[in-house]
């Protein structure tokens, strides 16, 4: 414990020196008001600490996607986020004690700014309650925030310009670390576990009653075949697959069978998610035009 405090004492020591030559060498350099903003910072997160034990997030409320929060990102080194600022939380499903939250910091570029805009930030256009119509999410500062940065909620982004954002960060990554462009022909492939199921996706709600599961599943179907998803994805909801007896079925008809590690499916039934569900149940699909006689009689 002695070991400890002394330790604490020396560490004190040091800090105290550095940020009084910190101070120093800013005010040498005519940096007066970033060593007010650093210092201003430093006061306010000791704040944070010594409340962090006590803290309950969820005085914070339920936050959604698309939320759009004004929330404090401190003063942080070099060309990091920094200051009180809006920011759109991405957290799909966020419990409301849990003590941080994904966001995408929103930003505004003006005048001669404009010809610098970086291949991060997302044109977001006016949004309600900001009073600037020229907002862009800057995806390239993703990050998760403790809750006790949050000053409050301001309202959420429209569903357009959420499915805008979630398009472009995914191709901003995929371009930047992957080396190669995002797709824009997406299949998401989303199953029912259990016979009473609600699912919300990015433009409507759907309600499976597995009781009656080709009906409810086309039902489904139909309803997603229907919206245009602005292009982004084809969202397809399904739990029509099945194996039984090394048989194949899906929405309830024999489409092939199981031949060791491979899957002989007819053809005329391709389909991406049929094929998914096949190579997720450890086969390898191989399409036929026509099943032999002795199988399909099976």
């Amino acid at each position: 414990m002695n070991r400890e405090i002394s330790e604490l004492e020396i560490l004190k020591s040091i800090l105290v020196k550095n940020i009084s030559d910190l101070i120093e060498e800013f005010i040498a350099d005519s940096m007066a008001a970033e060593v007010h903003e650093y210092l201003k910072w430093l006061i306010k997160k000791t704040h944070y600490l010594r409340l962090q034990k006590v803290f309950n997030p969820a005085l914070k409320g339920k936050l959604k996607r698309g939320d759009i929060l004004l929330a404090d990102f401190g003063f942080n080194v070099g060309s990091e986020i920094r200051k009180i600022r809006y920011c759109i939380v991405l957290d799909v499903n966020n419990p409301v004690n849990h003590g941080s939250v994904v966001v995408v910091p929103i930003t505004t570029f003006g005048g001669s700014q404009k010809k610098k805009i970086p291949q991060s930030c997302i044109y977001i256009g006016e949004l309600k309650g900001l009073g600037k119509t020229n907002n862009y999410a800057n995806v390239g500062e993703i990050r998760a925030i403790s809750k006790q940065r949050i000053i409050k909620v301001i309202g959420q982004v429209p569903n357009e310009v959420m499915l805008n954002v979630t398009k472009n960060y995914k191709s901003f990554f995929k371009s930047r670390y992957a080396g190669g462009k995002e797709k824009t022909d997406e299949i998401i492939l989303i199953r029912f576990p259990c016979t009473n199921s609600t699912y919300t996706l990015p433009l409507c709600t759907l309600t499976c009653n597995y009781t009656t599961p080709n009906i409810q599943c086309k039902t489904a179907f139909r309803k997603l075949a229907n919206k245009s998803w602005q292009g982004e994805f084809k969202m397809i909801i399904f739990n029509a697959c099945r194996i039984e007896d090394g048989k194949i079925y899906y929405f309830g008809r024999f489409v092939g069978v199981v031949k060791g590690v491979k899957a002989l499916v007819l053809e005329r039934y391709w389909c991406r998610e049929l094929e998914c569900f096949l190579e997720e149940s450890g086969l390898v699909p191989v399409w036929v035009s026509s099943l032999p006689e002795v199988e399909k009689a099976g």
